[in-house]
């Protein structure tokens, strides 16, 4: 028996460990210092998971324990890397590019600020559309418990490594193509924001986004960690990704396909993106979970035991009784004598 649990593929660990020295000299070469205890304790509490992942494996030799908390570990190592190597990407100061995002919604029809004031209109809706916003963590709990239950390996594995990729394939298109979101964009004042703004800031980001892109802002502890990348999507990544993995459980794929649905509505409004950036966020997704399908397809085959054949030793015992097996054949006989009776005369 392995001493580490086979979940996560090691392949993301080496990834991880890609992303997080590429993002140590990124920031070193634009001036960024260490980010403040808060990410620190995000490592620790995974440190803590992969632990009980360790222990339960050797100890419990639980699968359903085991792959949740190796996967949450995981996670939670994931956003401590790739969360400030999004802070890091806006200091490249790229130019902006939500004049072409916008332009390209209008190409296909869409009228975000259509959309944006049907939700700033209600308060109760953008309440549950905020609510709805923010429950990615919850779906990606939600995805490893059902699939780890149902010890679907490949596609537990393919969910968790295809989101690795997507996020980092997120943040290299964030630091060459950044915008600031469609609020920024559209200029929408106080009141045309409506009740949206009572549940959450439009416009929170934009003070540190102006830092980081001006360079002003290179002391990563000074954060407060919103989340700045609009292009494309991080919430609609997770949803798909999430709603993907679920898809053939009965019992939780056809909510959980409606629930994604709603994430990526929702972010239009809601977290101030343009269609477009959802559009991209399902471009990354597929190539992504393509992707991460075939390589845990392979690593896995034979890995879910298959049910064992019957011994030829032991004959299965007949569906019916003898005597009805016995009247089954003379009915089979007789009309195989009717049949060929008719056949003579048609022929005669």
């Amino acid at each position: 028996m392995r001493f580490l649990p086979p979940t996560p593929n090691p392949l993301v660990w080496v990834i991880l460990a890609a992303s997080g020295a590429a993002t140590c000299v990124a920031g070193s070469r634009l001036g960024f210092s260490a980010p403040g205890p808060d990410v620190f304790a995000i490592l620790w509490f995974a440190c803590a998971l992969m632990v009980l992942a360790i222990l339960a494996h050797n100890v419990l030799k639980a699968p359903a324990v085991v792959e949740p908390l190796a996967l949450c570990g995981f996670w939670a190592t994931m956003v401590v890397i790739l969360l400030p190597a999004s802070y890091i990407a806006a200091g490249f100061n790229m130019p902006l590019v939500d004049a072409q995002l916008a332009m390209l919604d209008e190409a296909i029809g869409f009228d975000w600020r259509w959309l944006q004031k049907i939700f700033a209109a209600n308060d109760w809706l953008a309440w549950t559309s905020n609510l709805i916003y923010r429950a990615s963590i919850v779906q990606v709990l939600i995805a490893s418990l059902a699939l780890a239950a149902t010890r679907d390996l490949v596609r537990l594995n393919s969910f968790f490594t295809g989101l690795l990729i997507a996020t980092v394939v997120l943040v290299v298109l964030s630091a060459l193509f950044p915008a600031l979101g469609a609020y920024s964009f559209y200029g929408l004042t106080s009141a045309e924001v409506g009740h949206i703004r009572e549940h959450i800031s439009v416009s929170g980001h934009l003070h540190d986004v102006a830092a980081l892109r001006n360079g002003s802002l290179r002391d990563l502890s000074a954060v407060r960690w919103d989340g700045i990348i609009t292009f494309p999507s991080y919430h609609a990544i997770v949803a798909i990704t999430a709603g993907w993995a679920t898809w053939r459980l009965r019992w939780i794929g056809p909510f959980n396909a409606v629930f994604t649905a709603l994430v990526v509505l929702t972010s239009l409004p809601i977290g101030g993106h343009h269609l477009i950036d959802m559009v991209g966020a399902a471009t990354v997704c597929a190539a992504s979970l393509w992707a991460a399908h075939i390589i845990e397809s392979r690593r896995l085959s034979g890995v879910e035991a298959p049910v064992p054949a019957q011994s030829p030793s032991r004959p299965r015992a007949p569906a019916f009784s003898p005597a009805v097996v016995d009247s089954m054949r003379r009915i089979k006989l007789a009309a195989l004598r009717f049949g060929e009776a008719r056949l003579t005369r048609r022929v005669n």
